[in-house]
């Protein structure tokens, strides 16, 4: 165990600091004390102007990102306007400010303040070092941050308390960024793929994928042409990789153990795409294996780095770079394969089912036995998330999920998918819950005249928020005690869409849901089914 400033000692040594600019105050005297007969120069300005002033001059000069330490909210207020002149000039400087002991905060304490908020409007970011754990992802994020471009000042929050607590985390390592693409990484991290021995190589495709053109096929090049074990990252809002293809493991559940786990056996993984890896909810540890290479392709330029180390952090167009690997790893220009229907011509995937009773599994499982193949699905239906996913037999573009996590997207957002594909069948599933946010759509959806089929589950519950409730071990919660999460009195589905003029019809039997589906697909006007589950 290390007092975290002596991490942040190590993390600025690595990142080849030798300068630190500063007007000491009371809220930094645990990095003095680092400081103190280190091999770091303390440049001491008797004013913070002056201070920033330096720092600015020095990282134009250098090239290299300046550091700098201020005092608390009056310290930073002096700066400000330096700060200020140094995002206009692009100088790139990593500039923190002590604040007080978190556990002072709540009392108002003398030379505490927000200083997150006073430095958002100048800096290119900021933030506030909460757990002591973070503060060496987050430094070196902020120097990541500032030499992306365009670079600029970074600013970082430092409670006094943060710097005193000791912590069982090093430094962690720095990730190798290149911006343009860079041909020589491309072609040596398509080196290092090929001499990756057979089942240890893994894609891991988030939604940059299906949204770059000619990117998925360059990742179906890129798959036939290594054997790669190809993931979907969690919670993407599309179809990233054809589900009926050989390498497709599907896609990664968004907990951090659960990714870990899944990817514990790969010793390069490669992330195409910008945020890639997310979880529900809080748990210790990273995503990645130790023992695992991760290299990170996207042409998002403040991504690579910022949450996982990258050895090969690749900026530039993602078809372009793919398309690269693959012809270095011996691919072809083959296309994505069509998709097949099966004999029942449907989208499902599954046909033996091997659940029971009228759930979501039920009845998603229906709805695809009655589509055609091509047909888009638009999904909110919060009890149906990762069951439509197993199911469907998906091609990249043909499925969109709602990835924020705010319910009411999906009835307008199928409304506005049926627009851009000129008007073709689009299916839509909600929940009785998300339903509620945006019914509005309905009126649009006639008013529009699209063929958009809404599909109701409803379970007349927040199912979701129970069961996270029940996961948690809440006290009411293992009691089947829930506050606020049932829907009682029942809602009247088929009559709020009559009440804006579009057909419905209640559906409350695995036949009579393929009967409405049929019938929903052949009209050229929206329709309601109203599906309610045990």
């Amino acid at each position: 165990m290390r007092v975290a400033a002596e991490v942040l000692m190590d993390v600025l040594r690595d990142e080849g600091v030798t300068h630190v600019f500063g007007n000491p105050g009371s809220t930094e005297l645990a990095l003095l004390d680092q400081l103190d007969g280190s091999e770091l120069r303390y440049v001491l300005g008797l004013q913070e102007v002056a201070v920033v002033g330096m720092a600015d001059g020095y990282a134009q000069a250098s090239g290299r990102p300046a550091f700098v330490n201020l005092h608390t909210l009056g310290g930073l207020g002096h700066a400000a306007g330096a700060i200020a002149s140094a995002r206009i000039t692009r100088a790139p400087m990593v500039v923190t400010a002590g604040n007080q002991d978190r556990r002072h905060l709540s009392r108002d304490a003398w030379l505490s303040g927000d200083l997150e908020a006073v430095a958002a409007p100048i800096a290119k970011s900021s933030r506030e070092v909460r757990l002591a754990a973070d503060l060496p992802l987050l430094l070196r994020r902020a120097f990541r941050d500032a030499m992306t471009p365009p670079r600029g000042p970074v600013f970082l929050s430092l409670p006094m308390d943060i710097l005193e607590e000791e912590i069982d985390a090093g430094p962690g390592r720095k990730s190798a960024i290149h911006q343009g693409g860079a041909p020589d990484v491309t072609r040596n991290l398509a080196t290092r793929i090929a001499s990756t021995p057979p089942g240890r190589f893994a894609l891991l495709l988030g939604d940059e994928v299906w949204q770059t053109p000619g990117a998925a096929e360059a990742a179906v090049m890129l798959a036939n042409a290594t054997g790669a074990a190809v993931f979907g990252a969690p919670l993407c809002v599309g179809c990233v990789f054809p589900s009926a293809h050989n390498a497709w493991r599907g896609q990664l559940f968004p907990e951090t153990s659960w990714v870990r786990l899944a990817l514990d056996n790969f010793d390069l993984v490669v992330g195409v795409g910008g945020r890639l890896l997310h979880a529900y909810h809080y748990e210790a540890g990273a995503f990645l294996p130790d023992s695992t290479t991760f290299a990170h392709i996207t042409a998002e330029a403040d991504v690579p780095g910022r949450s996982e180390v990258t050895e090969f952090g690749l900026v530039g167009n993602v078809a372009s770079i793919l398309n690269v690997l693959a012809a270095e790893c011996g691919g072809n220009a083959a296309a994505i394969p069509e998709f097949m229907p099966s004999e029942t011509d449907c989208l499902l995937r599954d046909l033996k089912p091997d659940w029971l009773g009228f759930g979501a599994d039920t009845v998603v499982n229906e709805i695809l036995r009655a589509l055609p193949p091509g047909t888009p699905v638009v999904n909110e239906a919060c009890c149906a998330l990762n069951t439509a996913r197993r199911q469907m037999a998906m091609m990249p573009g043909q499925y969109f999920f709602i990835g924020a996590g705010h319910l009411g997207w999906a009835m307008p957002a199928s409304v506005g998918v049926s627009l851009a594909r000129s008007r073709s069948p689009v299916v839509c599933l909600v929940g009785d819950g998300g339903a509620m946010y945006a019914p509005q759509a309905l009126w649009s959806a006639n008013r529009e005249g699209v063929p958009v089929v809404f599909v109701v589950l409803d379970n007349r519950e927040y199912g979701l928020l129970k069961e996270q409730a029940r996961l948690q071990g809440l006290p009411k919660a293992t009691k089947g005690q829930f506050l606020g999460m049932d829907m009682d009195p029942c809602l009247d589905f088929c009559a709020l869409a009559t009440s804006m003029g579009v057909p419905s019809v209640r559906a409350a039997t695995p036949a009579a849901i393929g009967e409405a589906v049929h019938a929903a697909i052949r009209q050229s006007a929206p329709s309601l089914i109203h599906v309610p589950l045990d």
